[in-house]
């Protein structure tokens, strides 16, 4: 069996893992292999869709005497019965034919094997991938199946570090994560994860190095900081050991100088509304001595000092977890693209700082396990209440003489109250998608107040306790 190559540079392999040299020099009707590989395997595709983003520029009879001959030279060069044919409308891949990196990556990831999915990502989908003469909507559909074979990537490699942390084999787990950052390097969560496990790991230079850079791209690229939880995780790693403190001061109790980054680092890591109330730390009566007294701040002053940031910990609002549901088509027509709005959606979304967004992956996990689909419009709303998002987005695509009308709508769960819409249109999918998802994510509603029961009992005092 040969095994096609779409994870990198796109290549046709025979089971030696030499190129197969035929088809290499025939780039578009490689293409093609590759869309009836990945566009639905298994599944035959209507000829005039294939003649459509293949062959846009030519008339109907060169343009179907082309796509004939590059099935023809496919079967010769595969396998007679690797092409499928329907009567004269309908044409396919055998689904065992030949072996794809991209559907195996999502077959391994789908039956819980991790690790092998993350195996078998090596690149982009289609690197470089140029082929003249091709629709804009071929186009589109290779970026967007880019973004969702990432996002696969990016689900296998967090979902083996977990296992790895589970098996007890934090090397592995942070190899894993480090997999992860590579895969998403903007996503703080994934970077302070990983920190964590190379501090768990001893490697304090390795996990401030994972910061610094983290620092550098965040300003280059956005001309922003890194959250409050992670520079208090950060501002952790930097605070002397307790080895090396005892050396240098065996009868000196530590000043609580990294009381707020060590609270704000509990915040990142304790559940919602873990705990409601703060507990105040028992400071150690130090007798008087020496001139280190005259640097500290008096007791009630450190108190208050925790106090103040604790509370501006907690008053920063939390982005609003949402959830992608299903966007209804009203064009009047089947459509490829169609398909792969949810996951355009979600990327959209979750390149703002407004909105957390659940990932497609996980929303299609939930809906497996409660028998649902994850893009039908009755059941998505209880995947993503399962997952604990807040907000279902869900929107409504319309064809226009112009090209096309997208609405979203962010709805609360479980009470179904629209909190927001947003419209866009235009005659480029993509553009309309991307600027409908960012007018939506604007719209997102300010906390009015601090939430006190979001902040965990992170220390321990004895005197007094604020309530919310």
């Amino acid at each position: 069996m040969l095994h096609l190559v779409t994870l990198g540079r796109l290549a046709l392999l025979r089971p030696d893992g030499t190129a197969w040299r035929i088809v290499a020099v025939q780039p578009k009707r490689l293409a093609l292999l590759a869309y009836l590989a990945v566009a639905a395997p298994g599944a035959l595709a209507r000829r005039d869709t294939l003649r459509a983003l293949f062959w846009p520029d030519l008339g109907d009879d060169e343009a179907r005497r082309a796509l004939r001959q590059a099935l023809h030279h496919l079967r010769r060069v595969l396998d007679p019965d690797a092409i499928v044919v329907r009567g004269a409308e309908l044409a396919g891949l055998r689904a065992d034919s030949v072996s794809c990196d991209a559907t195996a990556l999502r077959d391994a990831l789908r039956s819980g094997r991790a690790r092998d999915a993350l195996a078998l990502w090596r690149g982009e989908f289609l690197d470089g991938f140029y082929v003249t003469d091709v629709a804009a909507e071929l186009e589109e559909w290779v970026a967007l199946e880019r973004t969702r074979l990432r996002e696969d990537a990016l689900a296998a490699a967090c979902e083996a570090a977990e296992d790895a942390e589970r098996a007890g084999a934090p090397v592995d787990a942070a190899d894993f994560a480090r997999r992860a950052v590579e895969l998403a390097p903007d996503d703080e969560r994934g970077v302070r994860r990983y920190i964590a496990l190379l501090d768990r790991l001893g490697d304090r230079g390795a996990a401030l190095r994972a910061h610094a850079e983290l620092v550098a791209r965040l300003r280059r690229e956005y001309d922003a900081a890194p959250s409050l939880e992670t520079e208090a995780l950060a501002a952790r790693l930097r605070e002397p050991c307790p080895a090396a403190a005892s050396t240098l001061a065996p009868a000196e109790p530590a000043v609580p100088r990294a009381a707020a980054a060590v609270a704000a680092a509990s915040v990142a890591a304790a559940p919602i509304g873990a705990h409601a109330a703060i507990a105040t730390p028992a400071f150690a009566e130090v007798p008087p001595a020496a001139p280190i007294r005259q640097h500290r701040l008096p007791r009630w002053a450190a108190a208050a000092a925790v106090v103040a940031t604790a509370a501006l910990i907690v008053a920063r609002p939390r982005a609003p977890l949402v959830a992608v549901g299903a966007i209804e088509n009203e064009t009047g027509a089947a459509s490829q693209e169609v398909s792969q709005l949810p996951s355009l959606v979600t990327t959209e979304l979750a390149r703002t700082a407004r909105l957390r967004v659940l990932g497609r992956q996980r929303l299609a996990e939930l809906a497996r396990r409660l028998a649902t689909g994850a893009d039908s419009i009755a059941f998505a709303a209880t995947a993503a209440r399962e997952a604990g998002a807040g907000e279902l987005v869900e929107g409504t695509l319309y064809r226009r003489m112009s090209g096309y009308r997208l609405d979203l709508r962010r709805v609360e769960l479980p009470s179904g109250v629209v909190r927001a819409v947003a419209s866009a249109e235009g005659d480029d999918a993509f553009d309309v998608v991307r600027r409908a998802s960012a007018a939506l994510a604007a719209g997102s509603p300010s906390a009015a107040r601090a939430d006190l029961t979001a902040l965990p009992a992170f220390l321990d005092w004895p005197r007094w306790r604020i309530e919310p």
